[in-house]
Parts: C-alpha cells; structure tokens; sequence
C-alpha cells in the first residue's frame, strides 16, 4: 500500500483546523507581517512547516512575556 503525502501547504480553513482556532482568527493571522502564507495569483496556501514554526515562536514570545510577571 503506498504511503499517503503530507501536504506542503494548505488552504487557510484547513490551517485554521489544524491549529484550532476559528477562521475569523486566523485570517486575522494572516495579515501580520510575521505569519507565513503565500498568495499566488488568487490562490492562498499556508506552508505546514512554517505554521509549526510560527506557532513555536509565538509560544516562546508569550513564554518569555508570561515569565515577566
């Protein structure tokens, strides 16, 4: 049986999905500057692995901010 692929990228819905987080927010992701998408023509695709590593550095930021208090 062949191997199913992950996907390298994925339409924002499914990234939402995946994150647990309503749409509404994670359009609202989408527009800052840091957050990972690419937008081709009318095509918008999240990177998987950017998503990973944009989540663990918005953990790391609310860790260090947290420990401030």
């Amino acid at each position: 049986m062949a191997d199913k692929l992950e996907p390298l990228a994925v339409r924002p819905s499914e990234a939402a999905r995946l994150v647990d987080v309503s749409r509404t927010t994670f359009y609202r992701w989408m527009h800052r500057a840091d957050f990972p998408v690419i937008r081709l023509g009318g095509c918008t695709r999240i990177p998987v692995d950017g998503l990973r590593e944009w989540q663990i550095s918005i953990m790391d930021l609310l860790a260090v901010s947290n420990s401030n208090y």
